[in-house]
């Protein structure tokens, strides 16, 4: 397709906890040529007032026709967020690809998210 929708999937994770990646697996259906806009993965925060921003991002980057049309993960890592449930709702937003060269039937298989916790503060 020339255009592509984003889905976002909720990060729930525990108050206090620190979110440190968030990978997200995809399969695609072949492709003769790379899509012009590649596939990303995106970790906001949605603020009690409306405010939505982004913690950190990622961009598939499959080197190849080969690599991308193959069940791969976009990961983001290194990310040091201490999650506050009190102030802000986490969640992952996945754009498909797009632009010359997209197809349909792409498929999320997984959406994993990686944190570590030393003190949980509540029980939310």
């Amino acid at each position: 397709s020339t255009s592509a929708d984003g889905i976002a999937f909720p990060i729930d994770v525990p108050d206090g906890a620190t979110l440190t990646g968030v990978d997200i697996w995809i399969d695609p259906v072949p492709h003769t040529s790379r899509p012009a806009t590649m596939p990303d993965l995106r970790v906001k925060y949605a603020a009690s007032n409306g405010t939505n921003s982004t913690i950190d991002s990622e961009t598939d980057s499959s080197a190849t026709t080969a690599a991308f049309g193959a069940a791969h993960a976009i990961s983001i890592t290194g990310m040091t967020e201490v999650i506050d449930r009190t102030q802000y709702r986490y969640y992952a937003l996945f754009q498909g690809e797009k632009g010359a060269n997209s197809l349909t039937g792409l498929r999320i298989t997984a959406l994993v998210v990686h944190y570590t916790l030393t003190t949980q503060k509540s029980d939310l």
